[in-house]
């Protein structure tokens, strides 16, 4: 936004010296060097911890946001953007750490695919070797808010339907 408003102060000024020093800086930060640098400040440098070092819970939760799903008549196609939150779940379904392993339905508004990300994700979680019936997908999600109120109201006490 500030490179944006820069370019805008110079084309108002006619300072040319401006707008290419705005637009030099956009391209350096949107280098590969700067950007993973960025990236690491921003997620910080986690990793995941190996599924013994863990303690045992009620469900395990794997968060949306991980897949581009393409549909070609009645076949699905998906390319996987960050699959180390599914393998991270799957590790952790494996070693005993919960009975429930719950998938979101990631879809925004103007998906035109039939499938949420929960849907899909719920069939490779089968050809990986986990049960149907452990296996939970959410209402169709939008953000991270949405994926947490949803969980919430799945496995719910008091909840009065399951999305299977």
């Amino acid at each position: 936004m500030m490179v944006i408003i820069l370019i805008l102060v110079g084309l108002i000024r006619n300072n040319n010296k401006l707008i290419y020093l705005s637009i030099a800086v956009l391209y350096i930060i949107s280098t590969p060097l700067i950007s993973n640098l960025f990236f690491k400040l921003v997620e910080g440098s986690e990793y995941r911890m190996p599924a013994n070092t863990t303690d045992s819970v009620a469900a395990i939760v794997v968060l949306s946001g991980m897949l581009v799903i393409n549909e070609v008549g009645d076949s699905t196609y998906v390319e996987w953007g960050d699959p180390d939150r599914f393998f991270g779940g799957i590790e952790l379904f494996k070693a005993g750490k919960a009975q429930k392993l719950i998938f979101t339905g990631g879809k925004m508004p103007w998906d035109k695919v039939r499938k949420t990300e929960g849907k899909v994700l719920k069939e490779y979680a089968i050809l990986n070797g986990i049960p149907p019936e452990k296996i939970f997908v959410t209402k169709d999600v939008e953000n991270t808010a949405d994926e947490a109120l949803a969980v919430k109201e799945l496995i719910s006490p008091n909840k009065k339907k399951s999305y299977l």
